[in-house]
């Protein structure tokens, strides 16, 4: 098992409906199908930071992708079926500077798309970020939920998250607001 990025991640996962999903490293030049990715994920729930319309700029993400491998700090996977991307993990350091006080905790996104959902493609995705958490001595991985996202609080309580706190009114939603949870799980 390849750690966090220093290695190009690649593994096949078969889904409950013998769905096959490659789970790689999300590749430079696959920058502008990952910006599609995010714009249907924007279209499809309110749950992520992703907004419909929301600019992307793909040379920077292309060059940040290139960035990827050799950097200990961030691990990025995609989820491809049918060579469409239909599912993101992304997992970083809350401190990219290394600092001795928090370099043991990471924080992640995941986002998976409607119609790979059902398929034991989020519950994969979660062993891997345990697998890469184990692999480089991480005691604490870490995450906001947004009210209402009912299935992704439901999936990472399934793999050992625990809700740590509430941040109040944090998303505006139309006129109104909700809350955030804060999530996360020990090692």
């Amino acid at each position: 098992m390849p750690l966090l990025q220093e290695k190009l991640y690649r593994e096949t996962f078969t889904g409950k409906d013998a769905s096959i999903f490659e789970i790689r490293t999300i590749k430079p030049d696959e920058a502008a199908p990952f910006s599609h990715f995010l714009e249907l994920i924007a279209q499809e729930t309110p749950f992520t930071n992703e907004f419909t319309g929301q600019p992307k700029d793909v040379e920077k993400m292309r060059a940040g992708l290139r960035k990827l491998p050799g950097n200990p700090s961030i691990f990025w996977v995609g989820a491809f079926n049918c060579n469409e991307l239909v599912g993101f993990l992304g997992s970083r350091a809350i401190s990219s500077g290394n600092h001795p006080f928090f370099n043991h905790i990471y924080t992640f996104d995941l986002m998976i798309l409607k119609k790979a959902w059902g398929k034991g493609l989020g519950s994969r995705l979660m062993q891997i970020l345990d697998e890469q958490a184990n692999g480089r001595g991480i005691k604490r991985i870490e995450a906001v939920v947004k009210q209402g996202n009912d299935r992704a609080m439901a999936l990472y309580k399934k793999h050992g998250y625990q809700v740590e706190g509430t941040r109040r009114k944090s998303v505006r939603v139309g006129n109104g607001f909700i809350d955030e949870y804060y999530v996360a799980k020990l090692f």
